[in-house]
């Protein structure tokens, strides 16, 4: 995981991290920021793992995870070309990934 991801994977004042190792029951390490290594540790379960590997990577892909936020859901709608501009501006809050795919990854808040 890249090592700019990991504030998103702590959350503001630990509340993502908290809030998975309290579900998961599992151990959940930072590399020290001085070190070359990007590999976050994690030890528990082996069930536990598997969730908060699970978790961590749907955090770095999509800015949440349903097993800490089960209030978000998203969905990626395909844009068609006339739509999409050249490239984005500096400050757009459209990531260029998005440009390049033509997809746009929206999170919706479900109500029960």
């Amino acid at each position: 995981i890249d090592p700019k991801l990991h504030g998103l994977i702590i959350g503001p004042k630990g509340s993502v991290i908290n809030a998975l190792k309290q579900k998961t029951g599992v151990s959940i390490n930072f590399p020290n920021p001085a070190s070359e290594s990007r590999r976050i540790q994690l030890s528990g379960t082996k069930n536990g793992i598997k969730a908060a590997k699970a978790a961590i990577k749907f955090i770095s892909q999509y800015r949440y995870s349903p097993l800490v936020n089960p209030n978000l859901t998203h969905r990626e709608i395909q844009l068609p070309a006339e739509k999409m501009g050249a490239t984005p501006k500096p400050k757009s809050s459209v990531p260029r990934e998005a440009m390049r795919n033509r997809t746009l990854s929206l999170l919706e808040l479900r109500t029960q």
